[in-house]
């Protein structure tokens, strides 16, 4: 997590959704080591907000990272966390289970 742009990114998901699991994650944290510690911890609906977030977030960052690569294009942390909440907001049109619940702390 060694990149500003990301670190960002995950600030701003935690604050939009009120998680602040999102909020504590460090330079010095690797991503497995961080998903176990928040994951293992948590109740088994936790658990499932926590993955779908986790992943939604992981996934888009990809998506920016070749869009920036490849397409020569830039977003802001602030617009590509909107963009993850719009795509989690998809996922619960579409019957994800666990996203429900995040979507209300919005």
């Amino acid at each position: 997590m060694e990149c500003p742009f990301t670190q960002q990114v995950w600030r701003d998901i935690g604050r939009k959704i009120r998680l602040s699991r999102f909020l504590n994650m460090t330079i010095d944290d690797t991503l497995l080591n961080w998903w176990r510690e928040q994951t293992d911890e948590a109740e088994k609906l936790q658990q499932k907000r926590l993955r779908s977030v986790f992943l939604a977030t992981l996934w888009e960052i990809w998506i920016e990272r070749n869009n920036c690569i490849f397409r020569g294009t830039k977003s802001t942390p602030p617009a590509l966390a909107s963009k993850i909440i719009d795509e989690l907001h998809l996922w619960e049109m579409a019957g994800a289970k666990g996203v429900q619940c995040i979507m209300l702390r919005e």
